[in-house]
This record gives structure tokens, sequence and C-alpha cells, in this order.
């Protein structure tokens, strides 16, 4: 129901501001202006059909209007991340909401597959959690994971990231792209029945071209490259490198596969 997705989404929202500090009517103007935009943006059809819910929800994921500098986006990946039973609830109802449209199942067309069967992540890593990264290691990602089909959107990205420092929370936080393979071979419907593109939002965000993962979507690591240092700037693009094949359903590898430290 639109209001239960919204009460979680309310939830999620305040307890990110009073873990962060930000006064709580702050929170409750943040909710309110995410949800009145997706429901505008979405309309009366959405908002009473029970089963266009998940388009609501995808709208809120994909709003730009930020709580202290973050996304709501971001909000539910750090739910997501942190696993705090009082907030489970809230995250499963959110989560669920969103991933009626990521997984698809089989039987279901995506509404665009990338052409080149791939998709880009600019990311900043912390240097320290580079050891995870290793050929050959399959491993799930504990948040939902959004890509792009353009490679320039992942740069885009990464120019807006701050410099790598020692001062960062964690520190050194270094640009990475990466790229994911979907497998050509498997016919379209078979090739990731837990991803779908994002065709839809509340009308504050520009083309992204979007491929969202559902949360725990499993990826095994092609290959590795480390630049000996890493830059992204508006003359120079030389991030770390990390090459993944897409597991096409997440039901046929292991539950208890690692979980990665960084997305």
């Amino acid at each position: 129901k639109f209001y239960q997705l919204m009460a979680s989404v309310d939830a999620l929202i305040a307890a990110n501001a009073r873990g962060r500090g930000l006064p709580s009517a702050d929170a409750d103007s943040y909710f309110e202006l995410v949800q009145r935009n997706a429901g505008m943006a979405g309309g009366l059809g959405e908002v009473l059909d029970s089963s266009q819910l998940m388009y609501i929800a995808v709208r809120l994921w994909s709003t730009a209007e930020k709580l202290g500098g973050r996304e709501l986006c971001s909000i539910l990946n750090a739910a997501i991340r942190d696993d705090d039973p009082a907030l489970s609830t809230h995250v499963a109802v959110v989560s669920r909401a969103i991933n009626a449209h990521c997984v698809t199942g089989s039987a279901c067309a995506h509404v665009r597959w990338p052409a080149a069967n791939m998709t880009y992540r600019g990311s900043a890593m912390p240097r320290a959690l580079r050891a995870f990264f290793v050929t050959g290691k399959q491993y799930r990602a504990p948040m939902f994971v959004a890509t792009s089909i353009h490679q320039t959107v992942a740069e885009d990205f990464m120019l807006r990231l701050e410099p790598a420092s020692a001062e960062q929370v964690p520190s050194h936080q270094e640009p990475v792209l990466f790229t994911f393979h979907f497998d050509a071979s498997l016919p379209e419907k078979q090739r990731c029945v837990h991803v779908n593109f994002i065709d839809r939002n509340d009308g504050t965000v520009g083309k992204e071209d979007e491929f969202l993962f559902a949360p725990y979507s499993a990826f095994t690591v092609r290959t590795v490259h480390w630049q000996a240092m890493a830059l992204v700037n508006e003359s120079i693009v030389r991030p770390h490198r990390i090459e993944l094949d897409v597991v096409p359903d997440n039901t046929r590898v292991p539950l208890d596969l690692p979980l990665a430290p960084w997305c």
C-alpha cells in the first residue's frame, strides 16, 4: 500500500537524520518534498493502484533531492548495509517495492537492454579495501547497485568526487570504474533476472540511463587493474578499473558468499 511505503520511507529518513545530528524538521521537510515529487510525477494511477507501487518506489529511489548532502538512494543503501534490526522492517518494505521492478524473472522483458551487454559504475573506493577484489572472487553486494549503460555517466560521477586524502572517512577514497559484463550467449531475458532499466523518475534528475541491481546481487571479478596514482579530472581519466561478470540469477549461487566492503 502507498501509505505503508511512505511510512517506511519517512522512518528511514528520520533515522538517518538522527544518526547525523540533523534537525527533525529538516527530515520532515525532506520527506514531504520527495513524497510530493514522486506522487505528482506518478499521478493518481500510480498512487492508488497497488500494482503500480513499484513505480512510485523507483521515482523515490531516483530523486536528486538531498537531505544534508545525501540523496534518498544513499540513505536507503546505508540502512541496508548497516543492517540495524530496528529499521529492518522499513528497509524490507522499501526494498521490496523497488525489487518489484528490478527482479524481473525470466518471463518479463527489460525495458531496454544495453546494446554492448555492459554497464558502468563510477565510485570512490578506500585504498585499504583493494585486497578484497581479486580475479576469480565471487561476492554479493549488500546494497542496490546503480549502473549506467554509458561509461561517460560513470566518469561524470567520478569527476564530482573529492580528491583522495588521509582526512576522508574512510581515508584515501580513490576513483574506481566498475564495468559489469552480462553473458551475451544467453537469451536477453536470462542474462540477469535481478536488474532492470530505470525508466522513470520524479522529475529532478537528468537522463542517466540507469540499470539498477537488486541488493545482494552476485558478481564475479573478471580482472582488476590498479593505477599507480588513480586520478579523474577534466583532463585526465585514470581510475582504477574492476571488470565484473554478472551472475544471471542470484538464486543459483551460495547464499553465504562474502559481502563486498565497497561497491
